[in-house]
């Protein structure tokens, strides 16, 4: 994950790793590695070495969204075909091990305000979103509307 900057993005190709004359983008604590998902698998990759690693595995559903709370080091993501919201801490020294957060029907996009500690979630094609507490607890519908999708 890359916080903070000037706003630019930049795509790297599969596999590629920045060139020494792009080194320059990440400044000296910055983070420079990014978290993806594949079908059922939570990735991480080294943006300076090209490195990949696998954080979680065999989560058996299709990942729509991931985000960051940056307050309490939680990676939260929605698992389609599982109906549920899940998290785990990252960085960890132990292994990833990943706990449920939230029930939904067919969840697909997810975001986390870490200064009220609050995560939103929508759902596939029935138009809610939705806010609980950051561990789950508390959870209301705040719209229904149009299918929502991404947040």
């Amino acid at each position: 994950m890359i916080r903070g900057g000037t706003g630019n993005i930049r795509f790297l190709e599969y596999n590629q790793t920045l060139s020494s004359s792009k080194k320059g983008y990440l400044l000296p604590g910055q983070q420079h590695k990014l978290i993806f998902s594949t079908y059922g698998n939570i990735k991480e990759t080294d943006l300076i070495t090209g490195k990949v690693a696998d954080l979680l595995t065999n989560l058996k559903s299709v990942i729509h969204s991931i985000d960051y709370d940056y307050t309490y080091e939680y990676v939260y993501f929605t698992r389609f075909e599982r109906n549920d919201i899940l998290r785990f801490r990252y960085p960890a020294e132990r292994p990833y091990i990943s706990e449920t957060v939230s029930i939904a029907d067919k969840p697909v996009g997810v975001a986390v305000d870490s200064f009220n500690s609050d995560v939103y979630l929508t759902e596939y094609g029935t138009g809610k979103l939705y806010r609980c507490a950051s561990d789950g607890s508390d959870k209301i519908l705040i719209l229904q509307d149009d299918p929502l999708y991404a947040l």
